[in-house]
């Protein structure tokens, strides 16, 4: 149900790879149970090796790889949309003849049913939401290199640094014999000085 609003959607909102930014505002949970997805998913978030725990100043800086891009995000999002739909539905007849069966008094609600204005404004925010998460990953992977050169062309390209690499280090290599004739010859006239 989220994707295909999410689908549906995409239609009315601006057909934009690169916007990545979601919308300037801010807005509590739609429901306790996406609050809690968010910040109930790992209590204990320090890592721990053999029983040891690691701050943050001993682990290397993460790596702009496609192994760090939001995928559990999106995922959270996907489950949140779907229990909000699944939990603030009206209930709906499908015969005349069909009865909506009533509830005990210690019996809990299987829904939680909202207005249906506020209900339909919360499916949109978070098809807005699945749509700008998606959109940043596309991004994300767009920025990947090598996606339109073939391996042929990586090899090709890797070469060309290298020989550019190893000009560089001649220069280098130059610059540096350069340097200490330079020194020798200042040397030099510093002594001749002093001895006059």
């Amino acid at each position: 149900l989220s994707l295909s609003l999410s689908l549906s959607l995409s239609n009315h909102l601006p057909n934009s790879k690169h916007q990545i930014q979601p919308a300037n505002h801010t807005r509590p949970p739609i429901c306790a149970h996406q609050s809690t997805l968010k910040n109930g998913r790992q209590t204990d978030s320090t890592p721990r090796v053999h029983g040891s725990s690691l701050s943050s100043a001993s682990l290397p800086p993460p790596l702009p790889t496609i192994t760090n891009l939001p995928l559990p995000q999106l995922l959270t999002q996907f489950i949140a949309a779907l229990y909000y739909n699944e939990r603030h539905h009206d209930l709906q007849k499908f015969s005349p003849n069909d009865k909506i069966p009533e509830l005990k008094q210690d019996q809990p609600p299987e829904v939680d049913t909202l207005d249906p204005e506020q209900f339909k404004a919360g499916q949109l925010e978070l098809a807005r939401d699945l749509i700008t998460k998606e959109q940043q990953i596309e991004y994300l992977i767009s920025t990947l290199p090598g996606l339109d050169n073939s391996e042929r062309d990586q090899l090709q390209m890797i070469r060309e640094l290298e020989e550019e690499l190893g000009a560089a280090e001649q220069q280098r290599q130059e610059a540096l014999r350069e340097r200490d004739e330079v020194l020798k010859r200042l040397d030099g006239l510093v002594r001749l000085i002093r001895r006059h």
